[in-house]
């Protein structure tokens, strides 16, 4: 019969074999570890013990194997530091304290690997055999030498080594592993941040109804707000290549088409109809492209797409581009001109990055009337070969230029600046001069203009600062200005003269000035990182929408300038209330939260913008997160 006891000193309880009596034994509770002395069972035992041996037998038992009583477990309660045990069965399961009634788990017990060296290592306390003495525990522990074991014959002599080839192949086979691993990682990695911002984009749509006509915000805004959602969305679905993503890319900036053109006008949603143009060309792409039905052809007149279908439904970008351009012609005013001429040129500039330089030139029409054409074509033509257009492209511009103003009976007196400058710069033949610098004393505008631009041609900014300041309008002094601050080497010069001049000539400054030639300066100051001056100039302008607009682009500037730096919005630019919210606040929110996702990733960020649900500004932070997190990615 076992001998039951416990641990005189943790009192856990052993069943031990009835030959253990009176032997030492040592507690194998790792908190405890005391050694103890087996007792031995009483005389009126034996019967039963013989009985029980007997039984064992008969059932096919070995009666000397140990018989060792479940151990048992130390718990601590997770609430007052309560220690009591409980039986190893109940591991991972559920228990309550005994003291102040929590209900707790029992954790897993972590078990020690056994020492091979130690022959009593996997016995427990009380079956281990008599220590070894020191010597033979010595001998049993020590390392046997390599060489030993050469003298011994345990190794053979003659192993022959592995080949290079031999050593090439494993190599080669763990940086296979190696290489597998990574791109397994980054295939997850690439899965969840997808996931991530089709969930924020789409949490943002969810969004659009919140901006109703008929809602609390000033008129117009809602539509405009709708609007530069379905802008962000489309943009990020023709940018993810996936077939059923772009043709909702395709009706999402559709329907912001239509927001636009159902809104009032206003310089709000004209420079919001210049970010749809831009967005838009996220549609065009190759040949190969086209035939994935992932992008459509730029024009169909496309010679590398000769191959490819125009794409059914979805046609192509020029068509896009025609049909939004024509928002600014249909109800265009005369001093809206300026703000034109922008869009265009910015339009200019990103066709020129993807190689699609000369498509503007057959949209042009669709925003300028026949007399404004011609320095439309020129001023686009002049900003795509700053961009890096081939120079060949922009010469049937200029001849169209060149027919078009000089021909008998033409009506363009006096011949555009910007006509002269692409002539200069192309070295057309049989045009009127470049005018050249003019007396003392006040001077036209055409003449300050040409002078200007001349020097610049030139590389001497000194003369043409010279020029921007002499004695004449207000007007021309700030348009001379525009010009050399954005195709000069040295802007500041420029940004400061325009502060100096508005500081002197504030009343005319506001009054009269074209708006978005002020907008063109201050968005120089910002790229340059002179914030503090671009802040005197936006706030100039007249037009709260514009002053709105003006801030938020000078803002972006600075952070496109900036890639690094962290972008915020002010508390104070987070109107509580919906009734003051613009889209130029709108796009604030869209551009601080994609910068910081393109540059850090999506981080808490989810959660920060949950906070601008207040100012309705929540949709346009999840917006710019997705956009954000796929930037980051290209």
């Amino acid at each position: 019969m076992p001998i039951e006891t416990a641990c005189p000193h943790c009192g856990k309880k052993y069943r031990l074999k009835d030959e253990l009596a009176g032997r030492r034994a040592t507690c194998s509770n790792a908190d405890c570890r005391q050694p103890f002395t087996v007792p031995k069972p009483k005389v009126e035992d034996r019967s039963l013990i013989e009985a029980e041996a007997l039984a064992a037998s008969l059932f096919g038992e070995d009666p000397n194997s140990p018989a060792v009583a479940e151990q048992q477990v130390e718990v601590v309660c997770l609430m007052c530091d309560y220690k009591w045990n409980e039986p190893s069965s109940k591991i991972g399961k559920n228990v309550i304290c005994p003291d102040c009634k929590h209900r707790q788990k029992i954790p897993e017990r972590k078990i020690k690997k056994a020492d091979w060296r130690d022959p009593n290592a996997d016995k427990p306390g009380g079956a281990r055999g008599p220590e070894l003495p020191e010597d033979l525990k010595a001998q049993q522990t020590r390392q046997v030498q390599f060489e030993s074991l050469k003298d011994a014959g345990a190794v053979a002599d003659d192993v022959e080594p592995r080949s290079l080839m031999a050593k090439l192949k494993f190599g080669f086979a763990g940086a296979a592993v190696l290489v597998a691993v990574v791109l397994l990682g980054l295939w997850y990695f690439n899965s969840r941040r997808e996931g991530k911002e089709n969930q924020y984009m789409a949490e943002a749509l969810k969004e659009i109804p919140e901006y109703r006509d008929d809602g609390p915000m000033a008129k117009g805004q809602a539509a405009l707000c709708r609007a530069l959602l379905l802008i962000a969305a489309g943009e990020h679905s023709a940018r993810s290549d996936d077939k059923a993503k772009f043709k909702d890319a395709v009706g999402q900036f559709n329907s912001a088409r239509d927001e636009l053109q159902k809104a009032p006008k206003s310089p709000e949603r004209d420079l919001l109809v210049g970010e749809l143009a831009v967005a838009l060309l996220a549609l065009g792409g190759d040949e190969e492209q086209v035939l994935k039905e992932v992008k459509i052809r730029w024009s169909p007149q496309d010679q590398q797409l000769a191959r490819a279908p125009i794409g059914g439904d979805l046609g192509y970008v020029q068509k896009q581009l025609r049909q939004v351009l024509s928002i600014l012609k249909n109800d265009a005013k005369p001093d809206d001109l300026d703000l034109r001429f922008a869009i265009a040129r910015r339009l200019a500039r990103e066709l020129a990055k993807v190689g699609q330089s000369d498509l503007l030139m057959d949209i042009l029409q669709q925003a300028f009337n026949d007399g404004e054409y011609p320095e439309a074509s020129a001023q686009v033509a002049l900003e795509a070969l700053g961009a890096g257009a081939p120079p060949a492209k922009m010469q049937p511009v200029a001849e169209m230029l060149k027919s078009a103003i000089t021909a008998p009976g033409a009506s363009f007196a006096p011949t555009p600046i910007s006509a002269q400058i692409l002539w200069q710069k192309l070295g057309t033949a049989g045009v009127p001069t470049l005018v050249g610098a003019p007396g003392a004393g006040e001077v036209t505008r055409v003449a300050r203009l040409a002078a200007v631009a001349s020097s610049l041609s030139h590389k001497n900014a000194s003369e043409a600062l010279a020029m921007a300041v002499r004695p004449g309008t207000v007007d021309d002094r700030v348009l001379a200005l525009a010009m050399m601050a954005e195709q000069s080497g040295e802007p500041q010069a420029a940004v400061d003269a325009a502060v100096e001049l508005a500081n002197q000539e504030r009343a005319a400054f506001t009054k009269s000035t074209p708006p978005y030639a002020i907008l063109r300066i201050a968005l120089t100051a910002a790229k340059t990182g002179q914030m503090d001056k671009a802040e005197v100039l936006w706030n100039l302008l007249g037009d709260d929408g514009l002053k709105a607009w003006a801030k938020a682009d000078c803002q972006r500037a600075k952070w496109a300038a900036n890639p690094k730096q962290k972008a915020e919005i002010a508390s104070t630019d987070r109107p509580d209330d919906p009734a003051k919210l613009r889209v130029s606040t709108a796009l604030t929110a869209l551009s601080v939260a994609r910068h910081n996702a393109a540059e850090n990733g999506a981080g808490n960020s989810a959660k920060e913008y949950e906070t601008w649900g207040k100012a309705n500004l929540r949709a346009f932070g999840l917006a710019g997160l997705a956009l954000g997190l796929q930037d980051a990615k290209r």
